[in-house]
Formats: structure tokens, C-alpha cells, sequence
């Protein structure tokens, strides 16, 4: 049970001194606080049961109750630095753990005591800086915090890089039981942004028999290989090729079991500019990839999609809709016991190579005096990168063929949004560009009536499949006539401190 990272929390606690501090009474919440701390820093890293697992991360709810009741780090000397990290780390922590407790499992509790000896150790590490130091005037009660600071970008600083990518993607998901271990998949664009967290994702998590990497940049796939090491993981395979190419597309999805469609040609204005150059990847390639399937005897394929699908006005949102349209439709050409085809929608990826938020971090990151917003009344969608894996696996897991999946996400205000990366900074209007939208929707009232509601997900169904006598979804409710799904009519909206979350997720 002993996780590779135990040690990194237990590395700081060491030799920090066991008197209070000057000016830090005994009986101090302060002092409850280093206390809890110290007892979770030098808990044990291999505990013989999960009842002391739960034990140890049960210390951790002390230094909630401390954080949460206007107890200032700074009273007791801690650095600005460390003291936002620690708080950044609980902040993220807190909403998990107690899910955890609830139902735990040896794994998940484990890697929350590793998070939290890494806070308690931070912590130590930080008050016994501040014994070296110069001590800070204790706040007084009338400026002390009644809530941790909110995550920033690039959180957390003090965890390693591969600690924090396997917790989130273990627990930030969408739910899925699939089965992807000896299975063979094929990605296309797998060298984009999806596909690397995709890869990622399931090399983490399955043991597939084999890994294909469809793209066609030779240098992408290079890099990405510097990565995801085809000596280190003997699934994986690298093949040049393109969805254009039906040939090159049938001989590498020989043997296959699963196709993941994520090659488009993306960028709004390009595809404006270069319009037969969108219809040969994005309706072309599409069919390419079809009748490759249908000949290689492939048993799934899941599709991506894009708002921009719905009501297009620009020739990219136009040229998805007709993809769409030819991925539900082969279902017929597949027959009844052939390849099953479906469909992920969904709208703007945080993080995501071309993604405002990354424009905007540049600007920020070179000193721009403003940032530049389109409209101040546009709205999208938004979903981490993470997030659109994890919804592409367990669409795999649900479909049976013909449906369209679309997620339920929070959308933002692009001014809100610019406001919360850089407050105070002001905004110059651009205006839209050609075959923009002000919003997107991503369900029209005209397709509610094939529409089904799960707890996560919208499910559009086939209004015409003759490849299955069933194309119900499992607990799933119609939604009411004249539904719209929309990114200004959502229920659920991004404020700053989801956007942040978002942020440091992606």
C-alpha cells in the first residue's frame, strides 16, 4: 500500500522544534494547529490497516476546522509563499476527502494522506523557516481570513508533476467502468492536445494490447515520443498517416477494436479561408474513417464533435454537423451485429492548443496593458481537457450506437472570464470574427424531442436506427418539449474561483 510519493511529504518535517514558538501560546489554536500537523507529518507512510489510513487522514480535519475558523498562518510566522500553497492544497483537497471517507478503499485514502503529509510537512517546513527569520505582527481578528485563498494557476508548486496529473485524472471524471485492458484502440490526431491526455490517460489506467497514434506530423509524433516512450510502453505504436488517406486508414485499423476520431481542422477563421481544405479532413476524412472501419471489422467508434456543429454559421461548425450527420448515419451501412458509431459533443477546452485562456496568459505573462475580448456580451462553454477524456470513455462505455453525448458543463462570460485572469486590467472590443457566434448552444429546441437527461450528460438519439430494436438509454428521462441547451441559458455558470480550478486542471 506504500505509495512512491511518501516520502516526498515526510522529507520536511524533520527537526523542527517541539516548544512552541515565541509569542504562540500553548493552548493557541495556533499551537493545535503545529500540533496536528506534526502528528500528521510523522504518521506513518505504510499504515498496516485502512482504519489507520483513515485514522491519519482524519488528523487532517483539525487543520480544516483551523483554516476555516479565521485562523491566520501568518500569526504564526509562515511565509507568504508557503502558506498560499498550503492553503491552495487544502482548498483542492477539502472537497474530496469526504467522499473518500465515506466509501474509501485503500488506493483513495492513500493518496490523500500522501497529499496531506505534504501539507503538514509544507507547513513545518515553513514555521521552522520562520524561526530563522524575522516574525511577522500577528494580524488582528478583524483582517483574518474566514475562507483559504482561492487555487491560482500553476498550482500546486511544491508537488511533483505526476502526483498531481494521477490524482486529478483519478478523481475529477466523469464516471466510467469501461473496459479498455487487452483491447486494441487507434486514435486519430492522437499528436493534439486531446490525444495526449488521452494516451495519457489510458496508459495510467488500463493495460490495452495495443495503442495506436494516428496523426500526420512527423515532428508532433517525434516530441510526443519523447513522452510516451514505445520502449517504456510496448503497446504504443506511431503511424504517419491521414484521415484523407482511406488506404493508409484501413491498413491501421487491421486487428483493431476501438477508433477515437479526434483529426479536424479546427480554427474558425483558417477553415473560412481555406474551405476545401476543412471539407477534405473534417467530411472527407470522416467517411475515410467509416468505411475503414466497416472493412477493418473495428467494433467502436466514438467521434468528436463541437458545439459549433449546432446551427453552424461558420464552415468548420458546418463541416462538423455533416460529419456528425455521416458517423450516425453509418450505423446503417455497419448492419446490426457490425461496427457501432456515436458521437461527443461538447464545447471550449481550457488549456487546449488555440484556447483563449492560454492567449491570455501570454499577454498577461509579456505585460499587456489589455486584453483583447471580442464581445462583452459572449458566452461559452468550457471543459478541461481531463474532463473531455474522461466524458469520451464513458460515452464508449454507454453507447449502442447512433447517439450524440453531450456533457453537462458550466459556461462563462468571456468578460468575466478576462476579469478573473487579470483583475483591473482593462478590455479592448475587437469585435466577432467571421463565423463567429455570441453564444453557442450545444441542444436546439428542434432536437429535444430525441433528447434524453442523465445525472451528467444530455444523450441526442438516433430518430431513425434500423441497426438496433432499442436505442434507450438506461435511466434515462425525456427532456420537457422546447428544450434548449445553451451557453447563456445555463444553470450552471463559472465564477473566478472555478475558473482557477479549471485552470490549474487543465
Amino acid at each position: 500500500m506504500k505509495s512512491e510519493y511518501s516520502a516526498y511529504g515526510a522529507a520536511a518535517s524533520g527537526g523542527y522544534n517541539t516548544v512552541p514558538s515565541p509569542g504562540i501560546p500553548a493552548n493557541s489554536e495556533a499551537w493545535a494547529l503545529i500540533e496536528a500537523a506534526r502528528r500528521m507529518a510523522s504518521a506513518s507512510s505504510s499504515p498496516d490497516s485502512l482504519d489507520q489510513l483513515r485514522e491519519a487522514l482524519r488528523l487532517n480535519w483539525r487543520l480544516w476546522t483551523l483554516f476555516q475558523a479565521n485562523l491566520s498562518l501568518e500569526d504564526c510566522g509562515v511565509p507568504d509563499d508557503v502558506r498560499q500553497n498550503m492553503l491552495n492544497l487544502c482548498n483542492f483537497v477539502d472537497k474530496r476527502t469526504v467522499a473518500v471517507l465515506a466509501d474509501p478503499t485503500p488506493q483513495s485514502v492513500q493518496v490523500l494522506v500522501d497529499i496531506n503529509r505534504n501539507i503538514a510537512s509544507g507547513l513545518l517546513a515553513g514555521l521552522k523557516q520562520a524561526e530563522g527569520g524575522s516574525r511577522r505582527r500577528p494580524r488582528s481578528p478583524s483582517r483574518a481570513r474566514s475562507t483559504p485563498f482561492p487555487p491560482e494557476p500553476g498550482w500546486p508548486p511544491r508537488l511533483p508533476f505526476a502526483f498531481r496529473e494521477s490524482f486529478l485524472s483519478s478523481q475529477d471524471r466523469f464516471q466510467s467502468n469501461v473496459q479498455l485492458d487487452g483491447r486494441s484502440l487507434l486514435i486519430t490526431g492522437g499528436t493534439g492536445s486531446f490525444g495526449k491526455r488521452f494516451i495519457a490517460t489510458v496508459l495510467e489506467r488500463y493495460k490495452p494490447r495495443r495503442l495506436i497514434i494516428y496523426s500526420r506530423d512527423e515532428l508532433k509524433q517525434y516530441e510526443m515520443a519523447q513522452i510516451f516512450d514505445p520502449r517504456q510502453h510496448e503497446c504504443l505504436r506511431y503511424f504517419i498517416g491521414d484521415v484523407r488517406d482511406a488506404t493508409r486508414l484501413e491498413m491501421a485499423m487491421r486487428d483493431i477494436d476501438i477508433v477515437i476520431h479526434a483529426a479536424a481542422l479546427k480554427h474558425v477563421p483558417i477553415a473560412e479561408y481555406n474551405p476545401s481544405e476543412c471539407i477534405h479532413t473534417n467530411v472527407n476524412g470522416a467517411e475515410n474513417v467509416v468505411m475503414a472501419a466497416i472493412k477493418a471489422g473495428v467494433k467502436q467508434v466514438v467521434a468528436l464533435s463541437t458545439d459549433k456543429a449546432v446551427n453552424p454559421i461558420n464552415l468548420y461548425g458546418a463541416s462538423k454537423l455533416a460529419s456528425d450527420k455521416i458517423f450516425v448515419a453509418s450505423n446503417n451501412l455497419s448492419g446490426a451485429k457490425g461496427c457501432r458509431f456515436s458521437v461527443v459533443r461538447y464545447g471550449n477546452v481550457v488549456g487546449s492548443r488555440g484556447s483563449v485562456v492560454p492567449l491570455f496568459q501570454k499577454l498577461i505573462a509579456q505585460g499587456a496593458d489589455q486584453l483583447p475580448i471580442t464581445d462583452s456580451r459572449m458566452t461559452r462553454f468550457w471543459i478541461t481537457l481531463q474532463q473531455g477524456v474522461d466524458f469520451v470513455l464513458s460515452s464508449l462505455e454507454r453507447m449502442r450506437g447512433g447517439e450524440i453525448f453531450v456533457p453537462k458543463i458550466p459556461s462563462m462570460r468571456m468578460v468575466d472570464l478576462a476579469n478573473a485572469m487579470a483583475p483591473g486590467l482593462p478590455h479592448h472590443f475587437i469585435g466577432i470574427r467571421p463565423g463567429e457566434k455570441l453564444h453557442e448552444a450545444m441542444i436546439t429546441e428542434d432536437h429535444a424531442r430525441d433528447t434524453v437527461e442523465l445525472p451528467d450528460r444530455y444523450v441526442i438519439l438516433p430518430n431513425s436506427a434500423t441497426w438496433t430494436n432499442s436505442v434507450l438509454v438506461d435511466g434515462a428521462l425525456p427532456v420537457p418539449d422546447g428544450f434548449r441547451y445553451a451557453s447563456n441559458t445555463n444553470d450552471d455558470w463559472l465564477d473566478e474561483a472555478g475558473l482557477r480550478d479549471l485552470i490549474a486542471r487543465s
